[in-house]
């Protein structure tokens, strides 16, 4: 017989926070983990936050800084530089019209 699923302490909380993170995380509770409160990152795939209690998940949310997207400004090789400087001549020109 398997068990039924464990309810969620503090529902109602859970939810408030799931509410006010929902642009950028998806959280979930799993009964019987160290850190049951996770949540993910919905704009970088992989970044995972889980926390043992659910005002610890919502500060660490709360203060939550996004990994840095690195780009080159320009392309090492000069045919890459070139095909760069077209598409974006295409894209202001495409853009001025």
């Amino acid at each position: 017989m398997v068990p039924p699923a464990a309810r969620i302490p503090g529902h109602f909380e859970f939810c408030e926070v799931a509410l006010r993170h929902r642009a950028l995380w998806s959280l979930s509770y799993e009964h019987g983990t160290a850190a049951p409160y996770t949540a993910w990152y919905k704009v970088v795939p992989g970044v995972v936050l889980a926390a043992s209690r659910l005002e610890v998940l919502d500060a660490a949310l709360t203060d939550f800084t996004p990994p840095a997207r690195v780009r080159p400004y320009l392309p090492e090789e000069q045919q890459a530089r070139t095909e760069e400087q077209r598409l974006l001549a295409d894209l202001a020109e495409a853009v001025a019209r």
